[in-house]
């Protein structure tokens, strides 16, 4: 009878022992979590975020603005360019990752008129802060033409844009009949403040 319950009490010492170091090693092994961003409604974010771009600031007001603004100077980026109205309009935007530790980041895709008939698309990237806000990191031109925005991604600080272009046949015609109807496929990287087309 004593040698049943002194082994039964070694059973139950040796079961707490066990217990006792499984739960030790998942408490101290460290936890791996993928890198996800973790940006809110970026939508949200953007359409009402501030912007900077050729030496005008902006803030966008329901995804739209209308300022005397900057047009880019081609030749210099420091040429002193006279004010002109100009619009920007938010057309799209992406959630992602900036960098290759997964900083949580935002992309955004605005249209960029001139007057009545000119329209580029600009590109902005935005990194998270710590209290959750956000702020431009980054901006460039990626096309320059009629376009209509499809989409805009971000992933590792790559960039894709997809657009409709005005065909090279639809070229030809007067600038009224031209309509973006050209699937095209865009690809840009961040090089400083810039975001420029990628190499292959």
């Amino acid at each position: 009878m004593k040698k049943t319950i002194l082994i039964s009490i070694l059973i139950i010492v040796v079961a707490v022992i066990i217990w006792a170091l499984v739960d030790l090693r998942s408490a101290t092994a460290p936890t791996i979590q993928s890198p996800v961003s973790t940006l809110p409604d970026a939508g949200m974010l953007l359409s009402n975020a501030t912007y900077s771009f050729y030496g005008d600031t902006f803030t966008l007001a329901n995804g739209a603005v209308t300022l005397q603004g900057h047009a880019f100077a081609t030749s210099s980026a420091t040429t002193t360019m006279p004010l002109i109205p100009m619009g920007y309009n938010l057309a799209a935007t992406s959630t992602g990752t900036i960098g290759p530790s997964g900083e949580p980041g935002a992309v955004a895709a605005l249209y960029r008129g001139f007057g009545a008939n000119l329209q580029w698309t600009t590109l902005f990237l935005f990194a998270q802060n710590a209290d959750g806000t956000i702020h431009q990191i980054a901006s460039g031109v990626a096309y320059q033409g009629d376009a209509k925005i499809q989409s805009v991604s971000l992933d590792n600080g790559s960039i894709t844009l997809s657009l409709l272009v005005v065909s090279a046949a639809d070229m030809q015609k007067p600038h009224y009949e031209q309509v973006p109807t050209q699937p095209t496929t865009l690809h840009f990287t961040v090089s400083g403040d810039r975001i420029i087309p990628a190499t292959k």
